[in-house]
């Protein structure tokens, strides 16, 4: 018998189809109960931590969505819309540090699949 690396992965491969949306929802309400538990956890617990402690999840979260970000450059669009989020962050956050994620994301991710658009248009 022969099993791909996602039927490895993927429990919701295994099951019928039929089944599939019912297991999603299941594994996403764990998933959101648990991270609505989680962060009134935290909120209720900050006061009570260090600095140092509290400026973990600050650093921890870019370096989260970073590594996250690098399994995707094998893609083009991947490569590109890393590229395209270097350039236009720090360029955000001169304009508008308490908006520059959400701007730096919107823009960057525009212009990296407008340009990918118009590389695969040209092809």
């Amino acid at each position: 018998m022969h099993v791909t690396l996602w039927e490895l992965r993927s429990p919701s491969s295994q099951l019928p189809a039929e089944q599939r949306l019912p297991y999603f929802v299941g594994f996403a309400l764990l998933c959101w109960i648990a991270c609505a538990v989680a962060s009134a956890v935290g909120y209720f617990v900050a006061d009570q931590m260090s600095e140092i402690v509290k400026l973990g999840p600050v650093f921890m979260n870019p370096i989260y969505f970073l590594l996250i970000l690098t399994g995707e450059t094998k893609a083009a669009l991947g490569r590109l819309s890393l590229a395209a989020g270097a350039i236009t962050g720090p360029v955000a956050y001169a304009l508008a540090p308490q908006w520059s994620l959400l701007a730096a994301g919107l823009v960057g991710g525009s212009v990296a699949y407008a340009l990918h658009r118009w590389r695969r248009q040209r092809e």
